[in-house]
């Protein structure tokens, strides 16, 4: 239903626990239409610079009967949590914060506190298809958190949705979105295709950066901006996101070369794993965990 429920586990026993904010969700997403969004993706979770934590989901469900013909808008969203971790007599304990209000959008709403960002474009380049976000800026000490709303500039809404979690890399947050073939058999693999998205994770706007290889080269230059002006008035900025056309994809794997990172994913259509291209950005510390 959209709820997105924060616990606390830092009491002394398990009879101290409970919900927080006084066992209000810490956010309800919902769409324009007042739809609840349902949550099914795992959370991905950050450090906001200036306290508190960053969380970051998408929306939508593709596992009941009719989630393949389910058309209403889902969103990612980038919440900020105020509170903090604070020490209090030898212990830690959650210090502030509260939930997100409101969570309606609609106009009688103005003081809805995320930021929209946008799916402006859709284009074609090096054979490729590439989407273009907006980036508008973000206020941290009024807004807690921002939204894109996962409607396609060109074909508008088709059900996109997200259901695997996003990853964290290089001050970007890097998710999957999921377009079903609404009339397609259940029993038959493959069935729709897929969006590689990368924003700031701070704003949810494109990067000031470079993120994709566009034109294939193995570097990340100039060539790899595109036009969304005019050609007596061009606005060049780098692309967020890329199609997968052979199927439908979850999180894809993030390989470290030299100082960027390739992006390798396997579809449902039966083809082997594909290599998607280069992203551009440092891995951070990689580890792992021991099974005995």
């Amino acid at each position: 239903k959209g709820n997105l429920w924060k616990f606390d586990l830092l009491g002394n026993a398990p009879s101290s626990w409970g919900v927080a904010f006084s066992g209000t969700p810490l956010f309800t997403a919902k769409n324009n239409a007042g739809q609840p969004q349902p949550i099914t993706a795992p959370l991905r979770i950050a450090t906001h610079p200036d306290g508190g934590r960053l969380i970051f989901f998408g929306t939508g469900s593709f596992y009941k009967l009719d989630d393949r013909i389910d058309q209403s808008v889902q969103s990612f969203y980038g919440i900020r949590d105020t509170a903090t971790l604070v020490p209090d007599n030898g212990n830690l304990i959650w210090s502030g914060g509260s939930a997100i209000t409101p969570t309606d959008r609609n106009s009688t709403s103005p003081d809805y506190p995320l930021v929209e960002q946008k799916l402006l474009d859709e284009l074609t380049l090096s054979g490729n298809n590439w989407r273009i976000v907006s980036r508008n800026p973000i206020n941290w000490s009024i807004h807690r958190g921002w939204y894109i709303d996962l409607i396609s500039p060109t074909q508008g809404e088709q059900g996109e949705r997200v259901i695997s979690a996003a990853q964290l890399r290089s001050g970007q947050v890097i998710f999957t979105t999921l377009i079903s073939t609404a009339d397609e058999d259940p029993c038959i693999p493959g069935g729709g295709t897929s969006w590689i998205m990368a924003v700031d994770m701070f704003t949810g706007g494109r990067s000031s950066d470079i993120v994709f290889d566009v034109d294939g080269d193995g570097e990340f230059d100039e060539a790899d901006m595109v036009n969304i002006g005019t050609e007596e008035a061009p606005i060049y900025v780098p692309p967020s996101g890329y199609q997968i056309i052979t199927g439908i994809v979850k999180s894809p794997a993030l390989l470290n070369v030299e100082d960027n990172y390739r992006v390798y994913t396997a579809d449902t259509g039966g083809g082997d794993v594909e290599d998607s291209g280069e992203m551009a950005g440092r891995l951070g510390r990689l580890d792992w965990r021991q099974l005995r």
